[in-house]
Formats: C-alpha cells, structure tokens, sequence
C-alpha cells in the first residue's frame, strides 16, 4: 500500500495502528511509527503526513478497481465481436494454458464455433447464440468455468432435462452401472425395474459409452471422478416424452429390455446434484453423536460463505465444548459445503504452519504465468485444542474453498479423511475472469491457478483423497444409513 484510505475496526480503545510509513516506506511494519486508535470504525487517510484518522457520521470514500480485475463487458459488440474478444483474452489469461489434458485446443473450438456464432449473428437468433457459447463451455474441464444466460438457459432446461426415465444411477467401483433408486410411480418402476439392477445398455449402446457421451449441461467437473459422477446423474434425463430402450438385471434375475417413455420430473434431479441439501439454519452444525458407551463429537460445516464471524466462534464453541466433555474424537463434516470463503479452521487442532498452493497469474509483461503473493497457509491459532481421534468427511459436493479447508485438515497430525469420493478437485480463483456476453450472458472462467513447489496443480483435477475410502458397492449405494459417516465412527472408536 502506498496511499489511498483504509476503512479500519478496533474492538477497543487500547490497539494502536501506524501514524507514518516509517523510514522504509512500507506499511505495517516494525518501523512506522504508531498511535492509539478509537473504538469501532475509523477512516485513516494514507496521504496525509502523518496519517489522518477520522469518523465521519456518513463516510464517503472512492473505491478503485484494478483493471485487470473489472469486468469485460463485451455485451454491446455483435455476436462474433464479443466471441472473438472472449477467445482472445481467454487463450492469454484462462488459468490452465499450458496444461496439459486442461487447455482447451483453441484453434479447433473456434474453426468449430465460429462458424455457428456467425449465423446466429446473421439471423439474429439468440437462442443459437446461445447454443454455441454453451458448446463452447462443454470445451473447458474445470468446474469453475460456467455460464448464466437466464431465459435463454432456462428454456434448454425445461426443453432437454426435464424429462426422467425414473431411476437414479451409480457407477460401482468395479465399473459396473447399478441403480440405486427407482421413483415410485415412475416409468422405470412400471417397467418392474427394482433397485439393485445393473444396468448394461441403453439405446442398444453399451451403458459407459453413453454416459461418457453425455454432456455435462450446467455442472463441470475438474476432475475425472466427478465428471463421471454428473455425467451417470444426466444419464437419465431428457425431454418429457422421449422414449429410451433400457437393458437391466434386477437382483436374482434375468436381462431384460424395456422401452420407457421419459415423464416430467425436476425435484429428484436437483437432488441428485446436490442442490436441494439442507444447509442448516446455521453455519456450523453441533451435536454429539453417541456410539455404544462412548460420545463422539460433530461439527458439520454447511457453508464457507455465509456470516463467517459466526461460523469460526460457532466452529471453536464446538471444539471448547468436545474438549470439556472428553469425547472420544471429533469428525468434521464438510460434505456438501460448496465453499466461500477459506478461513484456516485447521489452525485451531495445530501448532504448525500448513503450507498449501501458490497462486499464479498471466502477466503480459513477462508472456507467461508468475506467482502473486505469497505461497497460502493455514497459521496456528492461539487458541489450541486436542483430541486422540479425528477425521473429516469429504466428499465431490466439497468445492473450492470448502477443498482448502479440507487440505488443512488432512494435514493435521492424526486426521482420517474418510469419503467414498475425494472433494470435487476444483480450485482455481475467478475473480478477473468475469464476462458479459451480448443477450444478457454472463460467463465465468478461472484466471488464477494455485500449483505446488514443482509447478504441477494444487487440489485442481484430483482434490483432496480420503485416507480411508468407503467403497462404493452394492451395499453401500443401496444401504439407507450415512456409510461414510457410519465408517468415521468405526475408525474413531478402533472398530
């Protein structure tokens, strides 16, 4: 910082805070000089010698937006004007150039597309407008990059997704496709199809080749696990009325082969994708769960996003309390938190520093990637707290920043990570990488990337593994109970 205005909180009157920049010229450190500072919210101007503090009853202060980090607004170009500029600045700047099996081949999407944008430019068709930009998304295999076209979005959907054959699918460990619910009334359960069938083809295709066929529509993945995960979810939708032959063993049973004629149905859908969870009334979640003659406590983090105040008091009011009671461990569940913002909770189970990516951005002064700041980590809190046995829950529906605090805690000493999938894989920073598209299309890809000391990916495409896999079987897909929780209190408890 060298100048400009600082909006700054003191919890009381007894903190102190740089007067001057010192002989060094740098803020915040040894050398400023300091001076007390008031109670509450203050303003301190940086461009007064020495600095100026004051509390104004209406504050009115410019706040300035570095241009690389502003918007690209390419909403009032035509068609293939806005398409060209949003190829140009993504083959510079998209977060994962150079990496192999995640940059897109450029030429080829656009020998592709083009062609496409420039038709629908000619007859000014939005819809296949459109329809270009979202193949154009289909390109990227990071779950950061995404599209919101509002109406134009919601048609496709209610056009092409909206329609269900009346079961949800699993792709087993061994590679077999097993179905883990049929809904009741569906076509599906009309055809006598039960849960616990294999399914083998569909459409006369072996069932694999057609899930991997299956576009991705409005969920990307970074990783192969959750690519083929969504893509099983899709495997079942499409318009209301389509009719597809399906080949299936029940348990005990012969194959058979039934034609089904897809129904209208959406709620299971989104549950499937993780969109109808319950997220608590609260950030953090708090119970204790009791196992026999033992007491285990849980801490469920739903969200990195929402009163992050009130999740870390909440988080280390569940870590105090576990810790008076002497519970036999803790588990920390972060299952189906999408992310927000990182907070460092693992700071609170040790005393050593956790060191995790460095964040890298295009510079166009040096024609390549180079690092920002300094390397992340997870630093000590000075409140610590200890137990013999913990394990954290992961899962795909853990995302972004939700994966930080997972790779903090997986570092700390003794934490199980317990899952039957590793956290969605899908860490990258999009904040510069915002766009605004003719027909009212926002679009979003990733331009920072955070990599380890060797320059391969942090968490991106593989995110945080569990250390005790719970597999996915037969047993566990059909088994109504939490088997990844079920398995967490089997470890804590030696069982």
């Amino acid at each position: 910082m060298t100048g400009g205005k600082l909006v700054v909180w003191s919890p009381d009157d007894k903190q102190q805070f740089p007067t001057a920049f010192g002989a060094d010229g740098k803020l915040f450190t040894a050398d400023d000089p300091v001076g007390p500072m008031p109670a509450g919210y203050s303003i301190v101007n940086l461009d007064k010698k020495p600095f100026e503090l004051t509390r104004p009853a209406k504050p009115e202060m410019t706040l300035y937006e570095p241009t690389d980090a502003a918007v690209k607004d390419y909403s009032k170009d035509s068609y293939s004007a806005a398409f060209d500029k949003l190829v140009a600045f993504l083959r510079t700047e998209y977060a994962f150039n150079g990496i192999q099996g995640k940059q897109p081949d450029w030429d080829k999407l656009v020998a592709s597309l083009r062609p496409r944008v420039l038709q629908a430019e000619q007859n000014q068709d939005a819809n296949a407008y459109y329809a270009a930009l979202r193949d154009f998304i289909y390109a990227f295999k990071d779950g950061h990059t995404g599209m919101n076209a509002g109406d134009l979005f919601t048609q496709d959907f209610q056009t092409n997704y909206v329609g269900s054959l009346g079961f949800n699918a699993r792709v087993l460990d061994d590679g077999r496709v097993l179905v883990k619910y049929v809904l009741p009334g569906g076509p599906a359960e009309k055809a006598g199809m039960k849960a616990g069938a294999v399914i083998t083809k569909l459409d006369g295709k072996a069932v694999r080749d057609v899930i991997d066929a299956q576009p991705l529509f409005f969920n990307l993945q970074s990783s192969p696990i959750g690519t083929l995960y969504s893509k099983t979810i899709l495997l079942t939708r499409t318009k209301p009325g389509a009719q597809a032959s399906v080949s299936f063993t029940n348990p005990g049973g012969q194959e058979q082969s039934v034609t089904l004629t897809a129904f209208r149905e959406v709620d299971n859908l989104l549950t499937e994708l993780g969109y109808n969870q319950s997220q608590g009334l609260v950030p953090v979640e708090l119970q204790t769960l009791k196992v026999g003659d033992k007491t285990i406590g849980y801490l469920k983090i739903n969200t990195n996003s929402d009163d992050l105040n009130l999740l870390v008091r909440l988080f280390e009011r569940g870590l105090k309390k576990f810790q008076e009671q002497k519970v036999a461990g803790i588990i920390i569940d972060l299952r189906n938190n999408s992310g927000g913002a990182p907070l460092g909770l693992a700071g609170f189970l040790t005393d050593q520093e956790i060191i995790m990516g460095q964040m890298q951005y295009y510079s166009s002064a040096a024609g390549k990637f180079e690092p920002e700041g300094e390397p992340e980590k997870v630093t000590p809190n000075q409140n610590q707290y200890h137990f013999d046995k913990m394990a954290v829950l992961v899962g795909l529906n853990c995302a972004s920043a939700c994966e930080l605090e997972a790779y903090g805690f997986s570092k700390v000493p003794g934490m199980m990570v317990v899952g039957q999938y590793p956290t969605g894989g899908i860490e990258a920073e999009v904040s510069r990488g915002q766009i605004k598209m003719p027909e009212n299309i926002s679009m979003q890809f990733p331009t920072g990337r955070e990599v380890l000391p060797d320059g391969s990916l942090f968490l991106e495409g593989t995110g945080v593994q569990p250390t005790i896999h719970v597999p996915v079987n037969e047993t566990t897909v059909l088994s109504p109970n939490d088997v990844v929780l079920q398995a967490a209190e089997d470890a804590i408890l030696g069982k």
